[in-house]
């Protein structure tokens, strides 16, 4: 589940409009990105151990300010899998890391 919540922090934001975390999507400078890229970017920060936001309960239209991910034609991640990932799906870098 954590590559689902680094994935959804790059698409949709945690909330915060003066969020500092670069790797969020509500963080002022930061630069929007198309679903595949998001997606291997979650896994990268998920092999980083890199920091998640909490989500903010006061987020409200996040996925209108991303038109490629509303319910309508979007290509979601965990649609994609179910959730769900094995080996198959993604051969790591290094063959060390497990």
């Amino acid at each position: 589940h954590l590559i689902e919540r680094y994935y959804h922090q790059l698409t949709e934001g945690c909330g915060n409009e003066a969020c500092t975390n670069e790797a969020c999507g509500s963080s002022p400078g930061f630069q929007r990105m198309d679903n595949n890229a998001a997606a291997i970017k979650a896994l990268e920060l998920y092999k980083n151990n890199a920091k998640l936001c909490d989500p903010h309960p006061s987020k409200k239209g996040a996925s209108s300010a991303f038109p490629e991910n509303s319910a309508k034609g979007a290509h979601n991640f965990s649609a994609c899998s179910n959730g769900k990932m094995n080996h198959k799906d993604l051969q790591p870098s290094r063959e060390d890391f497990r």
